[in-house]
């Protein structure tokens, strides 16, 4: 019996005779569908904290990975505090005598 699915070469007196593959029992990939409230509490259990579940429709699917991949932009805020730190340097060192 193979120990594990997987692509398997035949061999007979050191030349290849034939490639095999073995999948794993069909039964072992029934799909079972979970609640979300389900599937965050086995997350929880096996201790994964990090991992988030996107509860959506089809058709705002792509838009909540894209919220969820790029996350809150604050690169316009840090670009304007940046430019008003240097404002206040320029007029720090043009006003302070």
């Amino acid at each position: 019996q193979v120990p594990e699915a997987g692509n398997y070469s035949l061999w007979n007196a050191g030349e290849q005779v034939k490639g095999l593959s073995f999948n794993y029992d069909r039964r072992e990939s029934v799909p079972e569908v979970l609640s979300p409230s389900e599937l965050e509490s086995m997350m929880l259990d096996a201790g994964l904290s990090n991992i988030q579940v996107v509860e959506t429709t089809e058709a705002g699917l792509g838009q909540a990975l894209e919220q969820a991949r790029l996350g809150l932009q604050l690169w316009k805020l840090f670009l304007i505090l940046a430019l008003a730190c240097l404002l206040a340097e320029v007029l720090l060192l043009r006003f302070w005598k």
